[in-house]
């Protein structure tokens, strides 16, 4: 009776525990959702259904692919595959949802995974936060600084405007220094203000405004970096002679490519730390004095997304060899390398012999772990010259340049075949799998007209005669 009584009372509270629960998923202030691995939903709570306009009725049936913005689909499935390749133990990023009315709406999302007893992803937690308001906020901001630009340019003008009417008028001089020192004054207190650094010089490169931004920038106080050339703050060692002349050339010609222009460039902080920014430079005529006004903007965080988008578009996220489309790029080079310096190239087209098995049986947590592995070993397999790229699924691409005869080609190609037949050991399975290598052979003296295309439709072709010998084998076709 007892233990019926400790059993009951346990129940209870385990009835208590999943009340509150799903009391706390239902009433959250952010969207909570449970995902499937196929992207469709366990359970949403109400305030992902209102983020995106949809009764919970209408949105179980759909995937998360289906109410994401087509443009922001692959930079979340690219960290998707990371999480579940192990990767990554969570990731954010920002996306757009479509509303049920076609309305996009941004949120910051960030999803976790949830493993079963057996370690095997069961399923992924995604955290919805609604940021609409947040990106309408920093586009009226952006708005609003291209409106204190050009209110900085129209001031500018003013300026000399105000001067021209001192000198034209001596009897209302007084007056007129009034108003151009209240116009300064408003002019400072605007560009103390704005969220670009702001530089102005005089024509010896003499530092003549500095604001705050520009010390938050470059590290230099205004009452440093004041009375001080340009080049002897900011510009690296290596471009400070060419600063130089391009001030003369200009003293000379009054004019200058750069003017009014946005340009990218590297500049150099007090601490040493080279930056990329991004400056505009205008050029004031006061009093038959030059001055040189420039906005400058720390673009290091828009330039490290670049790189890393330009990385994650060329590499193969899963195994981190290049991908179809930086293949595409090097095969050309390297046909036209074969032409120019009359040597020999060969393609080898390799294909994993059931490796649909692999995944219909362990999973495709084993089927990814097994593709890292065997890139590995070709690449290991291959020379440092060698270019090794995954070009779809269980598919793999060598390029092998400057092999002095066929037989180069069909060596590498047996190694291959050889440490690829070695079992592989992942969590306690062992599998022993092959792999069927077709090869396209090609010199200078093949026709000049042979398409890097036809290379790989040929090397394709000889791969699968390979696997109707049998499998587990190398065929060559020679390219003509």
């Amino acid at each position: 009776m007892q233990f019926r009584e400790r059993m009951l009372a346990a129940k209870q509270s385990l009835q208590s525990s999943e009340s509150k629960f799903k009391t706390l998923f239902e009433n959250a202030a952010i969207g909570i959702a449970m995902v499937k691995p196929n992207g469709s939903w366990l359970e949403v709570n109400e305030e992902l259904c209102r983020i995106v306009d949809y009764s919970k009725a209408e949105l179980l049936p759909l995937t998360f692919q289906d109410i994401t913005l087509p443009e922001d689909l692959n930079a979340d499935l690219n960290l998707l595959d990371q999480l579940v390749a192990g990767k990554l133990n969570r990731y954010q990023l920002e996306k757009r949802y479509v509303k049920k009315s076609g309305e996009p709406v941004w949120v910051e999302l960030t999803v976790t995974k949830q493993l079963n007893p057996a370690g095997e992803l069961d399923y992924f937690v995604a955290i919805v936060k609604d940021i609409q308001s947040a990106k309408e906020t920093e586009a009226a901001l952006t708005l609003l600084r291209k409106t204190l630009e050009d209110k900085v340019s129209q001031r500018t003008e003013e300026l000399k405007q105000a001067n021209k009417s001192m000198l034209a008028a001596y009897q209302e001089k007084a007056a007129s220094e009034q108003l151009l020192q209240n116009a300064e004054l408003e002019l400072r207190t605007i560009l103390d203000n704005a969220n670009d650094a702001y530089v102005c010089m005089d024509a010896e490169g003499i530092v003549k405004a500095w604001n705050k931004q520009a010390e938050h920038i470059f590290g230099w106080g205004d009452e440093e970096a004041i009375g001080r050339k340009l080049d002897k703050l900011i510009i690296p060692n290596e471009v400070q002679q060419a600063h130089q002349a391009g001030m003369r050339r200009f003293a000379l010609e009054k004019q200058s490519d750069m003017m009014g222009k946005r340009i990218e460039l590297e500049a150099m902080r007090k601490d040493g730390v080279r930056i990329p920014i991004e400056l505009q430079v205008n050029v004031l005529e006061i009093n038959d004095q030059t001055l040189f006004t420039s906005f400058l903007r720390d673009i290091t965080d828009r330039k490290q997304l670049e790189s890393l988008l330009k990385n994650e578009a060329r590499n193969d996220p899963l195994t981190g060899l290049p991908n179809r489309r930086k293949l595409e790029e090097i095969l050309p080079i390297a046909v036209q390398r074969a032409k120019a310096n009359q040597t020999t190239l060969s393609i080898l087209f390799v294909d994993l012999d059931g490796f649909k098995s692999v995944n219909d049986t362990y999973g495709h947590n084993v089927g990814d772990m097994l593709l890292r592995e065997v890139a590995n070993r070709i690449d290991k397999s291959t020379r440092q010259s060698d270019t090794v790229a995954r070009y779809a699924g269980d598919e793999f691409i060598i390029v092998l340049e400057g092999v002095s005869q066929v037989s180069d080609a069909t060596r590498i190609a047996e190694k291959i075949l050889h440490t690829i037949s070695e079992p592989f050991h992942f969590n306690q399975v062992t599998l022993n799998i092959t792999v069927s290598i077709g090869i396209a052979y090609y010199t200078s003296e093949h026709s000049q007209e042979t398409q890097p295309t036809e290379l790989i439709r040929q090397a394709d072709k000889a791969m699968y005669t390979a696997k109707k010998n049998g499998k587990n084998g190398v065929f060559m076709v020679e390219t003509v």
